[in-house]
């Protein structure tokens, strides 16, 4: 209903001829009793005012109203005629959008605000579709996922709490768009380097933030590797987006990470040379190492055991022959195996001989899963106090993010 049927139609003559079939009518003539009562009662007092008298009613309407402000579109459902305004928002939405392009000529621009109001995620993303295939230019807004992630040929921008604007370059963002879009719609974003990361920090997020931290709007999303997370980073930033980094220190561009914590400062945590694995199993006592090995679970345990058999040569996969053999560089053995490194004697082997010692990572924690076990690990076998100087800091600036106060930080 609207001026927007109103056009399309491009009926003149409509009202006038609403107008004398509803006169030939009489409205008046279907009044009720009391209001009939009413209505010459007001005659009555029109009279004794000195103003027109014998009144009834009409259709009237004021200059410029729409006819279609008391004519609308009907459609049936289940054998009934129904009027679409009573239909669902997300259907009216919808219906006003298709009205509006059945009057488009040339090449016309649409608005559309919130437009996932109403509509369910698969509706949402049709209608992102829909919308980039037409000639039209289309801003629109939105706090939607769904409409982020089917938006793959749009430009985004965002706006912040104050009204800054900032643009999101595509080639930076696009692979996240379609992955994990939520990661432009929260109130703090943190990038990590990979899952390991994710799993590990969403640990520390439940013990130091507490385990509501996601409905405090913080969104924990995997940068893919680290060149990924450098650039994912740089472009929130550029964006206005409030984000946050969790990554290694690989020694490459090092003028861009720097210009990045000038940015951020403690927002952005990295590892000091090496990954997460390669910085936290060293600080695992020697009497905690077999318990470091054991899978919570005691699916894997057996696995791991015979991936470092593997590294040391050993057809014994016990944890003490292992431990026997390794001596002091047991911990670095956990480490390679861990990580998946190759060992420097085999360098030029066959790639079949290889990838074996690449997929040892797979059984330890490579996965969100292993990362959060890492990181109960770390507190329950007494690693904590020496990471916690290094941790503490990039945890406060998440809790100043979301209102709570510091922790105090301790030095060991």
């Amino acid at each position: 209903h609207g001026a927007g049927l109103d056009r399309l139609l491009a009926d003149k003559g409509l009202r006038a001829r609403l107008g004398r079939e509803i006169a030939a009518e009489g409205v008046d003539g279907h009044l009720e009793d009391a209001a009939q009562t009413r209505l010459a009662h007001l005659d009555q007092l029109f009279g004794a005012r000195a103003l027109p008298t014998d009144l009834g009613l009409g259709f009237v309407g004021s200059a410029g109203l729409s006819v279609n402000a008391l004519v609308g579109l009907t459609a049936e459902k289940d054998g009934v005629a129904l009027p679409l305004i009573s239909w669902g928002s997300g259907t009216r939405r919808l219906a006003s959008l298709a009205i509006a392009e059945a009057l488009q000529n040339g090449q016309p621009i649409t608005v559309v605000d919130e437009i996932e109001r109403g509509l369910e995620p698969y509706r949402q993303r049709q209608l992102a579709t829909t919308l980039s295939s037409t000639p039209a230019q289309v801003f629109l807004t939105t706090h939607s996922a769904s409409i982020l992630s089917a938006a793959t040929d749009a430009a985004l921008w965002y706006v912040d709490a104050t009204g800054q604007i900032g643009s999101l370059p595509r080639d930076k963002v696009g692979r996240h768009q379609a992955e994990d879009p939520e990661a432009f719609l929260a109130r703090l974003t943190i990038v990590a380097e990979g899952a390991t990361e994710v799993g590990f920090l969403s640990s520390l997020l439940d013990r130091y933030v507490g385990d509501d931290w996601a409905s405090r709007g913080i969104h924990v999303t995997d940068g893919r590797g680290n060149d990924s997370v450098l650039n994912l980073l740089e472009a929130l930033s550029e964006g206005g987006l409030r984000f946050a980094g969790f990554a290694d220190d690989e020694g490459t561009h090092p003028g861009r990470w720097r210009n990045l914590r000038e940015r951020i400062g403690d927002l952005l945590f990295q590892w000091p040379g090496g990954c997460l694995e390669a910085n936290v199993v060293p600080l695992f006592a020697p009497e905690g190492l077999e318990a470091l090995i054991a899978d919570p679970e005691g699916e894997r345990t057996g696995m791991r055991l015979r991936s470092l058999a593997e590294r040391l040569g050993l057809a014994d996969g016990s944890y003490q022959a292992i431990a026997d053999r390794a001596g002091e560089g047991l911990r670095a053995l956990i480490v390679d195996a861990a990580t998946g490194k190759i060992p420097d004697h085999l360098g030029d082997a066959d790639r079949a001989i290889r990838n074996p010692f690449k997929g040892h990572a797979s059984v330890w924690f490579k996965s969100v899963d292993g990362g959060r076990e890492l990181s109960d690990k770390v507190h329950a076998l007494g690693v904590w106090p020496t990471l916690q100087a290094r941790l503490t800091p990039f945890l406060n600036a998440v809790r100043q993010t979301t209102g709570l106060p510091a922790l105090p930080v301790r030095a060991r």
